[in-house]
């Protein structure tokens, strides 16, 4: 789970930096202005996918979407595409707007359904992401042969460097984490075991192919960039993808803490909890859904009407799992 957020967060990173630098004039390029694009395409594409997904969501409850397993469905699957485009249009990064949709979708998307339901949808939507995540590594296979051969002296320094960064990257965040987890009292502190592997796990290709290939017609050695990109992407592949599993050994790491529960919640994740709690009374369903039930006549607890509920055979909410009501 760490090593999956930061990369997301990464790739975030990458994607704003990327579009800053290959849509600029260099020459003419001042700080003020690389704050100000970093600022909107983050910041503002991180607002408008959560607001589109909150409409999104609550487009669910106000058709009655709940009612149709295929139709809500393919309904969330689409709204991926339409963020991502829309975004786009509006001169936005559309990952990152989609990145935060999805977050939105299943927070409160899923509530729409039954335990049958959200599975069913998961499975293929995961399909569908399978299936796209594939497309990138085909279009590996045929970007390495339209390039030309310029040897790996190259490749090989750029795949030394980037380890090098991320080393430093890992190491240095992963110590001011613990800093302020120390001030507040928190113990739950990456180790120098988490630290290794996420240098070990979080280096990723998917990105990093699509951002060389965009590059636009003011450098001269894109070619050069695609092939040590690919080159890099294959020997990550290789040698880390291949020896996680004998990493976790090495280091003595298992997963039975991975899911391990923390019980305490403190006074921001309490708070984030009932804001939490309100979006869902909005988006999911509350005394209004109850009255809906009762009027299809499938009011299935009738004793239970002060709950937040989606569906009638949804029995509990998941601010009840965390003690919140």
């Amino acid at each position: 789970t760490i090593v999956f957020g930061e990369s997301a967060i990464n790739d975030a990173v990458a994607i704003i930096l990327f579009d800053v630098l290959n849509t600029s004039q260099l020459e003419s390029l001042h700080n003020w202005r690389v704050y100000w694009n970093v600022f909107r395409l983050l910041f503002l594409s991180i607002i408008f996918g959560v607001l589109m997904a909150v409409c999104l969501v609550g487009m669910i409850r106000l058709a009655r979407l709940r009612e149709n397993f295929t139709l809500v469905t393919l309904y969330c699957f689409s709204s991926a595409y339409f963020v991502f485009t829309l975004a786009e249009t509006v001169h936005l990064s559309g990952i990152i707007a989609t990145l935060f949709a999805g977050m939105v979708f299943n927070l409160y998307g899923g509530e729409h359904l039954t335990k049958e339901q959200r599975h069913g949808a998961s499975e293929f939507l995961e399909k569908c992401a399978s299936f796209s995540d594939n497309c990138v590594f085909m279009i590996c296979g045929a970007a390495s042969s339209i390039i030309n051969r310029r040897g790996l002296k190259f490749p090989l320094l750029a795949l030394l460097f980037c380890l090098i960064a991320r080393a430093m990257s890992v190491f240095t965040s992963s110590g001011a984490s613990n800093l302020v987890k120390c001030c507040i009292g928190d113990r739950r502190l990456i180790t120098w075991k988490h630290q290794v592997m996420m240098w070990h796990g979080g280096l990723r290709g998917g990105i990093a192919l699509l951002l060389a290939l965009e590059i636009g017609s003011w450098c001269k050695y894109k070619e050069l960039f695609v092939e040590a990109t690919f080159i890099i992407i294959v020997v990550l592949l290789l040698v880390c993808g291949s020896s996680t599993e004998a990493m976790f050994a090495l280091l003595g790491m298992s997963e039975s803490g991975a899911g391990e529960d923390v019980k305490e919640h403190r006074l921001l994740q309490r708070g984030l909890m009932r804001i939490h709690g309100a979006i869902k009374c909005c988006l999911v369903g509350s005394m209004m859904d109850k009255a809906e039930s009762r009027a299809w006549g499938k009011d299935t607890h009738p004793d239970r009407s002060s709950e937040l509920v989606s569906l009638p055979s949804v029995r509990h909410s998941s601010l009840e799992d965390v003690g919140l009501s």
